[in-house]
């Protein structure tokens, strides 16, 4: 799984923000994330999200990323046209992931 965040480091002699983009990746998933993300995308409408669901969704994706960036790096950092699929993207990787690797297991006869 891999995101990008554009964090602010200074300003120009014009006022304009000097951006950064910095992308995380974490490519293994700890069991005990893909029980939270059974349990959130049980609990929580994505047809309908609050602002509380939203905020525990991106505390979820800083677990997953070790917290190398926090909600409001989150929040400030990514572009608000991708932040709900980037959030169901997240949720869907992780339950989907585990589901594709279950399904390489032998069945029994």
């Amino acid at each position: 799984m891999e995101i990008q965040l554009e964090f602010v480091t200074g300003q120009n002699e014009d006022g304009e923000d000097i951006t950064i983009v910095k992308t995380f990746v974490n490519n293994k998933v700890k069991s005990r994330v893909l029980r939270e993300a059974v349990d959130l995308n049980s609990k929580i409408d994505f047809n309908d999200l609050k602002g509380t669901d939203m905020d525990t969704l991106v505390d979820f994706t800083c677990n997953i990323y070790k917290n190398k960036f926090n909600r409001d790096e989150f929040y400030d950092g990514l572009d608000a046209s991708k932040m709900i699929d980037t959030l169901t993207n997240i949720i869907e990787d992780v339950v989907n992931g585990a589901e594709n690797r279950l399904a390489t297991f032998p069945k029994e006869q």
